[in-house]
């Protein structure tokens, strides 16, 4: 994205190039007046907020800024935009490169050719130029999705049928069930869609059930975290700070996101702190007590060791 951005103009950084390309040769040309790149202030009063699930299964809404750790991944992860504004998209590939106005935005050669299977994924399944090609059923699925914490995207056509769906959700994602229902009311399909979704719920119900039988929030059990009340430094990562209230001992990550925890028992017998709600809920911090306070953090299997300072 930003090569490109970098070819088309000379003026600004190169996420200002991004934005004035984006703007000018895609959301422009395909009338998405209220679809913008990163981080738009004026826009941004009038977004959806992100929903994630708590440590009792309810719904709770998140704060936007708990998805700003995105930024740096810009231009990816670094579009807002609407249904309305996405089946514009939808629209351009169901045309071929054309837009509503019957204006030519890319060619019909160049948008084909997107298409075209390139890494496989399993037997029914390529990945193209940007989209997945997926035959299921019988049918030609171009589709790709996304997610944040507490959003969730998908979008997907079929070309041979000039049919199209975007779905934009701000909790729980549910895309299989959507597609399946879709199915089923298009061709007569099987009706398996109900089956999908409530099999989701159960498995989701299951998976808190198991999650509240090694993880306790209850005084008597989380008592012993007070032992590390305080501040921790990681050079990568910044500042832990574990502190004490009326709602039970919460970690503050740079003053930036918030977690209440809870005790994990190992199946070695050895205690942990568990992060309860949402957008961490689950990841689990080791303690260290000797020679110096510790905790210690593991991500896609590399070690954050946060050292006591204070």
């Amino acid at each position: 994205g930003f090569a490109a951005a970098n070819v088309y103009t000379d003026a600004g950084t190169l996420l200002e190039k991004y934005e004035t390309a984006m703007k000018e040769l895609v959301f422009n040309p395909l009338n998405m007046h209220n679809t913008f790149a990163y981080k738009n202030e004026q826009l941004m009063q009038n977004v959806a907020y992100p929903h994630e699930c708590n440590f009792n299964g309810e719904i709770i809404p998140l704060r936007l800024c708990e998805n700003d750790f995105a930024h740096p991944y810009a231009p990816s992860a670094s579009i807002w935009s609407t249904v309305e504004d996405l089946a514009q998209y939808i629209l351009l590939e169901l045309n071929n490169g054309l837009n509503t106005q019957k204006e030519r935005i890319i060619s019909e050669e160049q948008i084909i050719k997107r298409r075209t299977p390139g890494i496989r994924i399993d037997n029914n399944c390529y990945y193209g130029l940007g989209l997945y090609i997926q035959n299921e059923k019988g049918l030609l699925f171009i589709k790709h999705g996304g997610m944040m914490l507490g959003f969730y995207s998908n979008l997907f056509f079929l070309p041979e049928h000039n049919f199209g769906v975007v779905i934009l959700t701000n909790a729980a994602a549910i895309d299989n069930g959507i597609k399946e229902k879709i199915i089923e009311l298009l061709f007569d399909a099987e009706e398996t869609s109900d089956e999908i979704v409530n099999h989701a719920a159960k498995e989701k119900e299951k998976s808190f059930a198991k999650m509240h039988d090694y993880v306790s929030i209850e005084l008597a059990d989380t008592a012993w975290i007070e032992e590390y009340l305080g501040s921790y430094y990681n050079p990568d990562l910044g500042v832990f700070t574990i502190t004490q209230s009326n709602q039970g001992f919460e970690l503050n990550m740079n003053n930036h996101t918030f977690s209440l925890l809870g005790s994990q028992k190992e199946t070695d017998g050895s205690l942990v702190i568990s992060l309860i709600s949402p957008p961490l809920m689950g990841l689990a911090l080791q303690v260290q007590s000797d020679p110096i306070k510790k905790l210690i953090c593991s991500l896609s299997q590399i070690k954050y060791e946060f050292t006591k300072i204070k």
